[in-house]
């Protein structure tokens, strides 16, 4: 018998997050069972829930996260006239919430938008963020090739993004999805999306946006078309989805193309070799502390 150890990330309700699978492979049949006893196991995944806390997050004097305002985060860089915003959550209804509670902190017009890439969890709400201005939307060359399909199988995708998330399961079946709280407001998907009017080069970019220094660095790994932003400044690392307090997705359980693990392992260490002092990742909680954040890209 030959037994294989995997990490497997599930983003479904009741699925257990991040827990090691045992697959023993034997006279081809291949049976699976967590490491640890399904108490165990829904006692990890109900731990997890703090992850989603709603509220503003404090991460640098002029940078703000918003957490649990939808499955992803969405930030506010504060510039001296203006402010930048990096992802816009799924839709305009997630997003105005989060764009409202942003105000207590800069009511200043919104110079820039910037997009990690494009899962629909990142980019669906941008036009909540703006009121009359037209601020520059940052994306990289290959923007939109996260998913890797077409049209004839995006009706099978959509019926897997459901089970994937776990959208039908009843409130007692339903915990949270590993990478986000469980009761998300879906119905306005993508429709404040704004597309990109600023193409970040593959040698990335480093410019200044309303007086904040920024860096745009090209990131590839849990989709082809990512970069992260590095404020060297502030010491503030937005890893986008290369980086959450969950075991990476290094392959979607609803069936994507192939993600490359030595891309995404290579963008992972060059975050790390920033030493940032804060890292936000795309879901989760921001991880605040040098030796922390430094060492949670390392690991």
């Amino acid at each position: 018998m030959k037994k294989i150890i995997l990490s497997l990330r599930f983003r479904t309700g009741s699925q257990a997050v991040g827990l090691l699978c045992i697959l023993a492979l034997a006279t081809g049949i291949v049976r699976g069972q967590t490491q640890v006893e399904p108490d165990t196991a829904l006692r990890m995944l109900n731990a997890q829930q703090q992850q989603f806390e709603k509220g503003i997050i404090k991460v640098a004097d002029n940078v703000f996260t918003a957490v649990g305002f939808h499955g992803a985060n969405t930030s506010m860089i504060v510039g001296t006239d203006g402010v930048i915003i990096v992802d816009t959550l799924f839709g305009p209804s997630s997003a105005a919430s989060a764009a409202e509670a942003f105000r207590q902190y800069s009511d200043n017009p919104v110079k820039a938008i910037i997009y990690t890439h494009s899962h629909g969890d990142h980019i669906g709400g941008a036009s909540a963020f703006v009121r009359d201005e037209k601020p520059e939307i940052y994306a990289t060359e290959s923007f939109g090739s996260a998913e890797g399909v077409n049209k004839a199988v995006d009706p099978v995708k959509a019926k897997r993004n459901v089970r994937q998330f776990g959208r039908n399961l009843s409130p007692s079946e339903i915990t949270n999805r590993g990478v986000a709280p469980a009761g998300t407001e879906d119905s306005d998907r993508g429709k404040g999306f704004l597309p990109p009017t600023v193409t970040v080069p593959s040698s990335g970019l480093k410019t200044t946006i309303a007086g904040v220094d920024i860096e745009f660095h090209i990131g590839p790994g849990e989709t082809d078309d990512a970069m992260f932003i590095w404020l060297p400044k502030e010491k503030v690392l937005l890893a986008g989805d290369n980086f959450y307090s969950s075991f990476p997705n290094l392959y979607a359980i609803r069936g994507t193309a192939y993600r490359d693990v030595l891309n995404w392992s290579e963008s992972v260490g060059k975050m790390a070799v920033l030493k940032p002092h804060v890292v936000v990742p795309g879901h989760t909680l921001p991880i605040q502390g040098e030796e922390a954040a430094t060492t949670a890209l390392k690991d």
